[in-house]
C-alpha cells in the first residue's frame, strides 16, 4: 500500500507571533480557506491507501477537528521534536508493523502547492520507480530565482522527468544561489520524499549505527507493550534530519524528478506576499489598512485598523497580545527573536 507520512511536528516560530507553541503554523488559515495541514491532507489523499501523521503531543485536539476519519493509531505524537530522521524513521517503522511492503510518501504539512493535480501525476511517477528500482527518489523544485533561504539538489541529466542525484548542497549565500541557477542542474529541496518504508528504515540503522538498537525497539514495540517504553525510546534518537542522515550519503540510489507545481515552503512572513492580495501600492495584506505614500508592505491584523505613512517593505503583525513590526529583509530573524521572548509568549 501507499502510506503518506505528514510531518507535522514544527513550531512554524518564524510566524510569531500569530503561530504559537500551542498553535503552530500549519493549523493556520494563512493561505486560502483551510489550514496548511488540511490542504496537505487533501492533495495526497488521492494517491494515498493509508495517512499518518507525525505530530507534537501538545497539538493533539488540533489533529481530530483535521480528520475525523483518520484511524487514531495511525497519528503519532512526538514527546519533543527531534527533527526529521527519528520522525521518519518511527513512521518507517509504524508502517513496516502493518505492511512489510509499504511504500512512503512524505512530506511536510506547511507547504502552499498551488498545482495539485501536477504534485499527484508526479508522485505517482515517484511510486512507479520505486516500485521497480527501490530507489529513494524526492521531488525537485524548478528554481526561480537564487533563493537563500532553501537547500539545492544538484543533479545529472534528466532523461524522461527523471534525473541523478549528484549530491545535497545547503542553503547558499546569494553569489552561490544565483551560480546555481546561471549553471542549471539545481533543484530546491522541498522535502517530499517516496521510497519503501523497508528500505528507508534500513538507510536510517545503517548511517546512524549508534541509534540501529533503537530503532529496532520501536519496530518490535507492540500495541500491547508500556507506551512509556515506545517514548523513552524516542527521546533517546540523535537530533538530525533525514539530509543528514542519510540523503547525503544515498546519493548514489537517489534518484530526482524535478517539478512545476507552485510550490511555496511559506516559510516567514515575507513568503505571503506573493499569495495574498494588493493595493496598488503593492501593500500585501490581510487586515484593514489605510496608507499614504506607502508601498510593499505585509500587513496582518486580527481585530485593529492599521495606518501606514511613508513606510516601504515592512511587515506588521497584530494579534490580540502581540504587535510585530520589521523591514522584509530580517523576517529570518524572527527565530532569534523567539528565543528571547518571555514566558507566556511563545
Amino acid at each position: 500500500m501507499i502510506h503518506a507520512i505528514v510531518m507535522a511536528g514544527g513550531k512554524g516560530t518564524r510566524f510569531w507571533p500569530l503561530s504559537r507553541a500551542v498553535k503552530a503554523k500549519q493549523f493556520l488559515k494563512i493561505v486560502g480557506d483551510q489550514t496548511l495541514i488540511e490542504q496537505t491532507i487533501d492533495r495526497v489523499k488521492l494517491v494515498a491507501d493509508q495517512i499518518w501523521i507525525v505530530g507534537n503531543e501538545c497539538h493533539e485536539p488540533f489533529f481530530a477537528e483535521i480528520e475525523p476519519s483518520l484511524a487514531p493509531d495511525h497519528i503519532l505524537y512526538e514527546p519533543e521534536g527531534r527533527n526529521t530522521a527519528p520522525c521518519i524513521g518511527w513512521a518507517a517503522a509504524e508502517v513496516l508493523k502493518k505492511d512489510p511492503d509499504g511504500i512512503m510518501v512524505v512530506l511536510p504539512s506547511d507547504h502552499c502547492i498551488t498545482h495539485p493535480k501536477e504534485f499527484r501525476r508526479l508522485i505517482n511517477k515517484a511510486i512507479d520507480l520505486v516500485k521497480h528500482d527501490d530507489c529513494l527518489v524526492t521531488l525537485g523544485i524548478k528554481p526561480t530565482f537564487p533563493h537563500t533561504g532553501f537547500g539545492y539538489i544538484e543533479t545529472k541529466s534528466v532523461t524522461n522527468e527523471v534525473g541523478q542525484v549528484v549530491r545535497f548542497r545547503e542553503k547558499p549565500n546569494y553569489d552561490t544561489a544565483v551560480r546555481f541557477i546561471k549553471n542549471g542542474g539545481f533543484y530546491w529541496n522541498a522535502g517530499i520524499f517516496v521510497w519503501k518504508a523497508k528500505t528507508i528504515f534500513d538507510l536510517i540503522k545503517t548511517h546512524i549505527p549508534e541509534d540501529a538498537a533503537a530503532y529496532d525497539r520501536l519496530l518490535h514495540h507492540d500495541e500491547g507493550d508500556d507506551h512509556a517504553d515506545l517514548i523513552a525510546t524516542f527521546g533517546t534518537l540523535q537530533k538530525i534530519s533525514i539530509d543528514f542522515a542519510v540523503m547525503e550519503q544515498a546519493t548514489s540510489v537517489t534518484r530526482i524528478i524535478p517539478a512545476d507545481i507552485g510550490w511555496d515552503d511559506i516559510g516567514s512572513w515575507g513568503a505571503l506576499e506573493q499569495h495574498w492580495s494588493k493595493d496598488e501600492a503593492g501593500n500585501a495584506s490581510r487586515a484593514n489598512v489605510v496608507a499614504v505614500n506607502s508601498r510593499n508592505n505585509i500587513v496582518y491584523s486580527e481585530s485593529m485598523l492599521v495606518a501606514l505613512i511613508d513606510v516601504d517593505n515592512l511587515v506588521v503583525v497584530e494579534t490580540k497580545d502581540a504587535i510585530l513590526v520589521l523591514p522584509k529583509r530580517s523576517d529570518q530573524k524572527i527565530r532569534e527573536l523567539y528565543e528571547q521572548l518571555p514566558e507566556g509568549y511563545q
